[in-house]
């Protein structure tokens, strides 16, 4: 019997190719090289202190190119050290060793990011990147996609002056069958666009600029009404508070109003939504990437438990909720860093959090509908402000200590708000009856779809039916 004898088990490029790129969408891709240029811009800030501190960013920028021949993202934000490159930048993965990233905010959490991107885009691709007094070329051919025998790309060494800042530019071309047909379409260029204003809003808004084609991308505002100063007088329409530690995690939320409440004019059905609606909902950012906008789904809580689906008539209510933390695999992220991971714990405490909170709006909406411009009334002095800027959270006034996360979360409070309700002078009065069971379940379905009988009480069903035929009333 023969001994020594080894069989290949080497994986081959075409494999590994096929399988980065298939559950990855075509804009994620780009969006991944975006955020490589936010973390070579947290590597660069790592031991400075930014002139501006609202706006850490400034002075830092992306350009994108896109067209039927090529792609090209082209960025100022320090490059990629030769080190680097030759050790790990072009791994098909992250190795071990790469610890240079472990005491900063960035989401790289695999090491295939610039490489999906670039395999998904085309066959050919030029990396050029200046590092300090560094600057080098990286190719990757078709020709090299088609040898299975290597692995190792070379690089060559180049002039500083082929880059006139310490920066990185990819250049894709031989682009893969269909990409032509969308980056020579306008809409696909126009809803990049509108991804990335909303996706790197909050980074846009500290100062990093994004062309897309030559034009500059202008931010979405992510904020909430609130009032100019933290006071302890009640009956103030100001956002509900949870801020804790969990788990190595810093997550701050808040959610509240974003506008005053829809006139009934506004409240139409939930299957043709206004314009209106688009800044409803919950916005997840994870360290200052916007991993979802204006989420209307279960995914956020919107008909889970207590919270009914979302309707036209919660288009004030909005809710914004950070997830902050050196290590990005604690975040609650997918590998495409544009969903979330539904079985981190990490989430799932917050999104008890979440719920508690825009139950506290809906409770409101629905007591005021069909009073709109009594309820504006209860909006005077309130003004936009993001999330970081509400004066709440510098004070310790109002805010409640959530003891059932000690030992579990670190600072965990919550601050409440006491909305005002109508009085209507005193006259309020309690509404009781009984019905058989199948019936109330029956008419359940009606205002509740896709929802279980365990997560809808009686009351409810009951209050909405009565709030809907007061609507007509009115």
């Amino acid at each position: 019997m023969s001994q020594g004898q080894t069989v290949n088990a080497a994986p081959t490029k075409k494999f590994f190719v096929d399988m980065l790129t298939r559950d990855i969408e075509l804009k994620d891709a780009i969006l991944d090289l975006l955020d490589n240029c936010i973390d070579g811009v947290l590597r660069e800030l790592e031991n400075k202190t930014p002139q501006d501190k609202k706006k850490p960013y400034d002075g830092f920028k992306a350009s994108i190119t896109i067209n039927k021949k090529e792609f090209i993202i082209a960025d100022n934000c320090g490059g990629i050290s030769k080190k680097i490159a030759r050790e790990s930048a072009f791994r098909m993965g992250k190795i071990d060793k790469d610890k240079r990233d472990e005491k900063l905010a960035t989401v790289g959490m695999y090491g295939i990011g610039m490489k999906r991107a670039i395999f998904k885009m085309g066959r050919h691709c030029k990396v050029v990147s200046r590092h300090k007094s560094d600057a080098y070329l990286v190719e990757i051919s078709p020709a090299w996609l088609e040898k299975e025998d290597t692995w190792d790309l070379k690089l060559v060494d180049k002039n500083s002056s082929i880059l006139p800042e310490a920066g990185t530019k990819i250049h894709v071309t031989d682009l893969n069958e269909g990409i032509p047909h969308y980056f020579g379409d306008p809409v696909f260029v126009n809803s990049l666009g509108e991804d990335i204003a909303r996706l790197f809003s909050l980074i846009i808004n500290k100062g990093f600029i994004v062309e897309l084609n030559n034009k500059v991308v202008l931010p979405v505002r992510l904020a909430l009404l609130a009032p100019d100063a933290a006071t302890a007088k009640k009956d103030l329409v100001e956002p509900y508070l949870f801020t804790a530690k969990i788990k190595g995690v810093q997550v701050n939320l808040a959610v509240g109003f974003y506008r005053t409440l829809a006139a009934d004019s506004d409240i139409e059905d939930e299957l043709d939504e206004p314009r209106s609606s688009e800044t409803a909902g919950w916005t997840v950012i994870c360290n200052d990437r916007v991993i979802l906008y204006a989420d209307k789904s279960m995914l956020t809580g919107w008909g889970r438990g207590v919270v009914p689906r979302y309707h036209n008539q919660y288009i004030p209510i909005s809710g914004i909720v950070t997830f902050m933390s050196t290590h990005s695999e604690k975040l609650p992220l997918t590998t495409t860093k544009r969903g979330i991971d539904t079985s981190s714990e990490v989430y799932l405490t917050t999104l008890d959090f979440m719920s508690e909170g825009i139950k506290q709006f809906i409770t409101f909406t629905n007591r005021w509908k069909g009073r709109a411009k009594e309820a504006g009334e209860k909006f005077k002095g309130l003004s936009s402000k993001a999330l970081a800027e509400n004066p709440r959270l510098k004070t310790t006034k109002g805010w409640q200590e959530i003891r059932k996360l000690k030992g579990y979360a670190q600072d965990a409070r919550k601050f409440v708000p006491e909305l005002p309700m109508p009085t209507d002078g005193g006259k309020s009065r309690l509404i009781q009856f009984r019905k058989e069971e199948f019936e109330i379940n029956s008419v359940a379905k009606i205002f509740y779809k896709g929802m279980s009988r365990e997560e809808v009480t009686p009351s409810e069903v009951g209050e909405r039916c009565f709030d809907e035929f007061l609507k007509k009333s009115r």
